[in-house]
Protein backbone atom coordinates (compact mmCIF):
# COMPACT_ATOMS: atom_id res chain seq x y z
CA UNK A 1 0.00 0.00 0.00
CA UNK A 2 0.41 3.86 -0.43
CA UNK A 3 3.74 4.77 2.49
CA UNK A 4 4.17 8.50 4.02
CA UNK A 5 7.16 9.38 5.62
CA UNK A 6 6.78 12.94 7.21
CA UNK A 7 10.40 14.82 7.98
CA UNK A 8 10.29 17.85 9.80
CA UNK A 9 13.58 19.28 9.54
CA UNK A 10 15.35 23.23 9.16
CA UNK A 11 15.49 23.40 5.57
CA UNK A 12 18.20 25.77 5.68
CA UNK A 13 20.76 23.64 7.27
CA UNK A 14 20.00 20.13 7.62
CA UNK A 15 20.89 17.43 5.52
CA UNK A 16 18.29 16.01 2.94
CA UNK A 17 18.71 12.81 1.10
CA UNK A 18 19.19 12.93 -3.07
CA UNK A 19 16.47 11.61 -4.77
CA UNK A 20 14.98 9.82 -1.81
CA UNK A 21 10.88 12.00 -2.23
CA UNK A 22 8.01 11.32 -4.47
CA UNK A 23 6.43 14.15 -3.18
CA UNK A 24 7.83 17.36 -1.25
CA UNK A 25 5.20 20.03 0.09
CA UNK A 26 6.82 23.26 1.93
CA UNK A 27 4.04 25.25 2.99
CA UNK A 28 4.18 29.22 3.90
CA UNK A 29 7.72 27.96 4.76
CA UNK A 30 10.02 29.32 2.25
CA UNK A 31 9.03 33.23 2.18
CA UNK A 32 10.61 33.10 5.86
CA UNK A 33 13.97 31.38 4.76
CA UNK A 34 16.71 34.15 4.04
CA UNK A 35 18.40 31.59 2.08
CA UNK A 36 15.52 30.10 0.12
CA UNK A 37 17.27 30.89 -3.12
CA UNK A 38 19.93 28.10 -2.45
CA UNK A 39 17.24 26.08 -0.54
CA UNK A 40 15.14 25.63 -3.62
CA UNK A 41 17.71 23.41 -5.82
CA UNK A 42 18.30 21.32 -2.36
CA UNK A 43 14.38 20.54 -2.23
CA UNK A 44 14.87 19.68 -6.03
CA UNK A 45 18.06 17.27 -5.55
CA UNK A 46 16.14 15.67 -2.47
CA UNK A 47 12.84 14.42 -4.90
CA UNK A 48 13.15 11.14 -6.93
CA UNK A 49 13.35 11.90 -10.73
CA UNK A 50 9.42 12.09 -12.08
CA UNK A 51 9.17 13.64 -7.97
CA UNK A 52 7.09 16.40 -7.70
CA UNK A 53 7.32 19.77 -5.60
CA UNK A 54 4.58 21.65 -4.19
CA UNK A 55 5.68 25.05 -2.36
CA UNK A 56 2.45 27.18 -1.29
CA UNK A 57 3.34 30.76 -0.47
CA UNK A 58 1.68 34.26 -0.28
CA UNK A 59 2.16 37.06 -1.82
CA UNK A 60 0.83 39.80 0.80
CA UNK A 61 1.19 42.36 -1.56
CA UNK A 62 -2.55 42.82 -2.25
CA UNK A 63 -4.67 42.42 1.07
CA UNK A 64 -6.49 45.79 1.32
CA UNK A 65 -9.26 46.97 4.02
CA UNK A 66 -12.42 46.14 1.77
CA UNK A 67 -15.14 47.85 4.74
CA UNK A 68 -14.11 49.87 7.57
CA UNK A 69 -15.95 52.13 9.91
CA UNK A 70 -13.78 55.43 8.51
CA UNK A 71 -10.80 56.35 6.58
CA UNK A 72 -8.38 56.50 9.84
CA UNK A 73 -9.46 53.16 10.32
CA UNK A 74 -8.26 52.54 6.81
CA UNK A 75 -5.16 53.77 6.91
CA UNK A 76 -4.66 52.39 10.76
CA UNK A 77 -4.84 48.63 9.12
CA UNK A 78 -2.78 49.85 6.18
CA UNK A 79 0.11 50.85 8.38
CA UNK A 80 -0.09 47.35 10.23
CA UNK A 81 0.23 45.17 7.08
CA UNK A 82 2.88 47.32 5.93
CA UNK A 83 4.79 47.55 9.30
CA UNK A 84 4.14 43.35 9.05
CA UNK A 85 5.95 43.19 6.24
CA UNK A 86 8.34 45.38 6.92
CA UNK A 87 9.10 43.24 9.71
CA UNK A 88 9.15 40.28 7.79
CA UNK A 89 12.00 41.72 5.66
CA UNK A 90 14.28 43.09 8.48
CA UNK A 91 14.12 39.33 9.38
CA UNK A 92 15.14 37.90 5.75
CA UNK A 93 12.18 37.00 4.58
CA UNK A 94 10.35 38.02 1.83
CA UNK A 95 6.41 38.95 1.81
CA UNK A 96 5.66 38.55 -1.72
CA UNK A 97 7.40 35.76 -2.68
CA UNK A 98 4.41 33.68 -3.89
CA UNK A 99 4.65 35.47 -6.83
CA UNK A 100 7.95 34.19 -7.91
CA UNK A 101 7.67 30.98 -6.63
CA UNK A 102 6.78 29.54 -10.44
CA UNK A 103 9.70 31.23 -12.09
CA UNK A 104 11.90 29.69 -9.48
CA UNK A 105 10.43 26.26 -9.95
CA UNK A 106 11.15 26.63 -13.91
CA UNK A 107 14.50 27.94 -12.94
CA UNK A 108 15.53 24.95 -10.42
CA UNK A 109 15.10 22.62 -13.50
CA UNK A 110 11.41 21.50 -12.59
CA UNK A 111 9.10 20.77 -15.58
CA UNK A 112 5.49 21.25 -15.70
CA UNK A 113 5.20 23.98 -13.35
CA UNK A 114 1.42 24.83 -12.73
CA UNK A 115 0.05 27.31 -10.38
CA UNK A 116 -3.29 27.77 -8.73
CA UNK A 117 -4.32 31.03 -7.02
CA UNK A 118 -6.55 31.49 -4.32
CA UNK A 119 -7.81 34.91 -2.26
CA UNK A 120 -10.86 35.27 0.01
CA UNK A 121 -12.77 37.82 1.84
CA UNK A 122 -11.46 38.13 5.86
CA UNK A 123 -13.95 39.00 8.23
CA UNK A 124 -14.17 39.12 12.50
CA UNK A 125 -15.12 35.01 11.99
CA UNK A 126 -12.30 34.27 9.33
CA UNK A 127 -9.61 32.21 10.98
CA UNK A 128 -7.05 33.77 8.61
CA UNK A 129 -8.04 37.28 10.13
CA UNK A 130 -7.77 35.44 13.63
CA UNK A 131 -3.78 35.03 12.46
CA UNK A 132 -3.72 38.46 11.75
CA UNK A 133 -4.73 39.54 15.09
CA UNK A 134 -2.30 36.27 17.08
CA UNK A 135 0.30 38.88 14.84
CA UNK A 136 -0.43 41.98 16.97
CA UNK A 137 0.89 40.26 20.01
CA UNK A 138 3.31 37.43 18.17
CA UNK A 139 4.99 40.44 16.35
CA UNK A 140 4.27 42.96 18.58
CA UNK A 141 8.28 43.61 19.22
CA UNK A 142 8.97 43.72 15.43
CA UNK A 143 5.74 45.73 14.45
CA UNK A 144 6.99 48.35 17.37
CA UNK A 145 10.53 48.15 16.00
CA UNK A 146 8.20 49.53 12.42
CA UNK A 147 6.87 52.39 14.30
CA UNK A 148 3.89 51.05 15.58
CA UNK A 149 2.48 51.50 18.98
CA UNK A 150 1.01 49.60 21.77
CA UNK A 151 -2.68 51.69 21.42
CA UNK A 152 -2.49 51.27 17.36
CA UNK A 153 -1.95 47.25 17.52
CA UNK A 154 -4.70 47.13 20.36
CA UNK A 155 -7.15 49.75 17.81
CA UNK A 156 -5.59 47.11 14.98
CA UNK A 157 -7.25 44.14 17.17
CA UNK A 158 -10.48 45.91 18.16
CA UNK A 159 -11.16 46.48 14.21
CA UNK A 160 -10.26 43.11 13.00
CA UNK A 161 -13.04 42.19 15.97
CA UNK A 162 -15.92 45.02 14.44
CA UNK A 163 -18.66 42.69 12.37
CA UNK A 164 -18.79 45.00 10.08
CA UNK A 165 -14.73 44.88 8.99
CA UNK A 166 -14.06 43.26 6.09
CA UNK A 167 -10.31 42.77 4.36
CA UNK A 168 -9.13 40.67 1.02
CA UNK A 169 -6.39 38.09 2.17
CA UNK A 170 -3.36 38.12 0.64
CA UNK A 171 -2.97 36.13 -2.70
CA UNK A 172 -2.51 32.38 -1.78
CA UNK A 173 -0.32 30.86 -4.43
CA UNK A 174 0.09 27.21 -4.68
CA UNK A 175 2.72 25.60 -7.58
CA UNK A 176 3.78 22.25 -8.55
CA UNK A 177 6.70 21.38 -10.32
CA UNK A 178 7.75 18.01 -11.52
CA UNK A 179 11.78 16.71 -11.19
CA UNK A 180 12.24 15.53 -15.03
CA UNK A 181 12.91 11.39 -15.20
CA UNK A 182 11.16 8.70 -14.39
CA UNK A 183 8.58 9.09 -17.65
CA UNK A 184 8.27 5.43 -17.22
CA UNK A 185 6.85 5.94 -13.58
Amino acid sequence: GPQLAVAALDVARDPLPEAAYDLIVARLVLQHVPTRAAVLPRLVRALRPGGLLQIDEIDASYEPPLLTPDAAAEELYLRFLRAKSAAMRAAGGDPHWGRAVPAALRAAGLTAVDVHLHIGVRHAQDPGLGLQSNHTHNLRDRLVEQGMTDEELERVRQLMRDPGFRAASSVFYSVQGRRPGGEDR
